[in-house]
C-alpha cells in the first residue's frame, strides 16, 4: 500500500501523551517520508533524532496506522519532520469493530505469568499486545483460548484500565512476541473508553 503525498496524518507521541495533526508533502519510497507539522512549544522535545512516533491516516474508508523514528526534524524554511519509511502499515477497517493502531503502554498477565510490553493495536472488541523477552522461547506455554488479564494507559496517562478476556491467536519469533487478546463481551468502562477514543482519532483523521 502507498502512502499517499497530500494525506492527513495524526501524529501520536507516546513519550509526551499527546498528538497533533499534520501533511505527508513528500518523501522517497523505502527510504524516507517528510511530514509537515505545525510550529508549536515543544516541538523540538517531541521530534528529536531516533524518537518513535505513531502515525495515522484514512484511505479508502480504512485507518492506516504506522510506527516510525524521527531522522530530523527542521525549523526553517518551514516545520518539516523527516521520518523513516514505514517497513509495515497495519489497516483497520471501519467496518463492525473499529480498530485502530496505537502505542499504550501495558501488563498482562496470563496463568502465573506477567508481561510487560505495549498495546499495539486496540477496537472495542479486542487488542494486540506486544512483548520482548530475553528469552528464545518467550510464548512457550501460551495457547489459545487461555483467560488473561491486564490494565493499560491511554495517551492521557490519567488512570490505567483493567480489562479481561482470552488470548485468540500467539506469533513468535525469538524473544519478540504478539498476542491477540479477546476482550470479554462485558468490559463496562474499558469498552466506553475505548470507543471514545477510536472515535476521537476518525473525526480528528477526517476532519
Amino acid at each position: 500500500m502507498d502512502i499517499a503525498c497530500g494525506s492527513k496524518v495524526l501524529v501520536e507521541f507516546p513519550t509526551f501523551g499527546d498528538r497533533m495533526k499534520g501533511d505527508i508533502v513528500g518523501g522517497l519510497r523505502n527510504e524516507y517520508l517528510i511530514v509537515a507539522l505545525p510550529l508549536v512549544a515543544g516541538i523540538r522535545d517531541r521530534c528529536r533524532e531516533g524518537n518513535i512516533l505513531t502515525f495515522r491516516y484514512m484511505s479508502e474508508g480504512s485507518i492506516v496506522g504506522f510506527r516510525s523514528a524521527v531522522i530530523q526534524y527542521l525549523v526553517k524554511p518551514y516545520s518539516l519532520l523527516f521520518i523513516e519509511y514505514p517497513r509495515r502499515l497495519e489497516e483497520h477497517q471501519l467496518r463492525r469493530s473499529k480498530r485502530v493502531s496505537c502505542s499504550f503502554p501495558a501488563m498482562l498477565k496470563v496463568g502465573e505469568r506477567a508481561f510487560k510490553g505495549v498495546i499495539v493495536d486496540i477496537s472495542s472488541g479486542g487488542c494486540q499486545f506486544f512483548y520482548e523477552s530475553s528469552v528464545k522461547r518467550a510464548a512457550a506455554g501460551l495457547e489459545p483460548g487461555m483467560a488473561a488479564q491486564g490494565e493499560f494507559s491511554l495517551l492521557d496517562k490519567e488512570a490505567s484500565y483493567p480489562f479481561y478476556g482470552q488470548l485468540a491467536s500467539i506469533k513468535s519469533d525469538g524473544g519478540l512476541v504478539r498476542l491477540g487478546l479477546r476482550f470479554n463481551e462485558e468490559q463496562g468502562d474499558l469498552d466506553y473508553r475505548v470507543k471514545g477514543y477510536i472515535e476521537e482519532v476518525c473525526r480528528l483523521l477526517k476532519a
